[in-house]
C-alpha cells in the first residue's frame, strides 16, 4: 500500500515539475510580449492564472517529491543506480 502511495507522490512530482516548466514558459512569452507590444486584458488575466498555477507547482514539487522519497525509504525500496 505504501509503494503505490509513494508513486502516487512521484507522479504528482512529474506533473507539478511538468506544470511549472509549461507555465514559466508561457509567462516569459507574455511578459516579453508586454514590454515589446501591447497585450490585451484578456493575456493578461491568462498570466494572472499561470503565475498562480506557477506559485502552486512551486509549492508543491518538493513537498510531493519530500513524501515520496520518505515513503519509499519506509517501504524498503532500493535506489538503482
Amino acid at each position: 500500500m505504501r509503494s503505490s502511495i509513494a508513486n502516487f507522490f512521484s507522479y504528482l512530482f512529474m506533473a507539478s515539475a511538468f506544470v511549472f516548466l509549461i507555465s514559466a514558459i508561457c509567462l516569459l512569452v507574455i511578459v516579453l510580449r508586454y514590454y515589446g507590444t501591447s497585450v490585451s486584458p484578456t493575456e493578461i488575466e491568462v498570466a494572472y492564472y499561470l503565475l498562480m498555477l506557477l506559485i502552486i507547482a512551486i509549492i508543491l514539487g518538493p513537498i510531493s517529491l519530500y513524501i515520496s522519497n520518505k515513503l519509499g525509504h519506509f517501504t524498503g525500496r532500493k535506489e538503482e543506480v
